[in-house]
């Protein structure tokens, strides 16, 4: 099971990649995965391969915690397994994901998740919803 992020990230970050196996949103069972970006002005894929046999049912999206990162544009997500695949463009991640209120917004016109700054840390986080659990499911059959 393999998850393509086409996003933009300007400065150098640690993204991460947090899934469930049993249904819930329990995101703090199973160590999450990491990429290291390095910030560019252009688009780029991060690609996250879960472990062989791991059948996700959630997924959260983690973009960095760099407190110099600047806005991240999210322009699509792709799921892929045994040779299927769900994109989800930008317009539509609205009904796949959601942001943590807390740390950050999420504008789905314009795919700009945009960090609040909490005690000097800068956190980017998509939370799943009920849609996105569907979603996998389908790929999975």
């Amino acid at each position: 099971f393999n998850v393509t992020i086409d996003a933009l990230i300007k400065k150098d970050d640690k993204l991460n990649l947090f899934y469930t196996t049993d249904g819930s949103i329990d995101f703090t069972q199973i160590e999450p995965l990491w990429f290291e970006a390095k910030g560019s002005d252009q688009v780029q894929k991060i690609v996250y391969h879960l472990p062989a046999g791991t059948l996700p049912t959630q997924i959260r999206l983690d973009f960095g915690m760099n407190k110099e990162q600047e806005d991240v544009v999210l322009n699509s997500i792709s799921m892929e397994y045994k040779g299927k695949t769900k994109t989800i463009g930008m317009m539509e991640l609205k009904n796949y994901f959601m942001p943590d209120e807390s740390k950050c917004t999420f504008d789905p016109e314009t795919g700009t998740i945009k960090a609040k700054l909490n005690n000097g840390v800068k956190n980017y986080s998509l939370y799943p919803q009920e849609a996105l659990s569907a979603e996998i499911s389908k790929l999975l059959q």
